[in-house]
């Protein structure tokens, strides 16, 4: 696994993309709120993360608790 800093994943913007995939048609309002009804939390989906070492770390465990 690699970490690397300046990731631009660390700088997401979930309420902006959100409003450019509506914009641009992507998908409608009721779609959106049909996927967050189903229970995904799009906002929380699209960020990316803070920290790269807690990013990194997450990814560390993630593959060591794989089954």
């Amino acid at each position: 696994l690699i970490g690397h800093h300046r990731c631009g994943a660390s700088q997401t913007n979930p309420k902006g993309t959100l409003q450019k995939i509506l914009d641009r048609g992507v998908a409608s309002p009721e779609i959106l709120a049909a996927i967050e009804y189903a229970g995904v939390d799009l906002e929380k989906w699209l960020f990316g993360f803070d920290d790269i070492c807690d990013s990194t770390q997450a990814n560390v465990d993630l593959v060591r608790n794989h089954p």
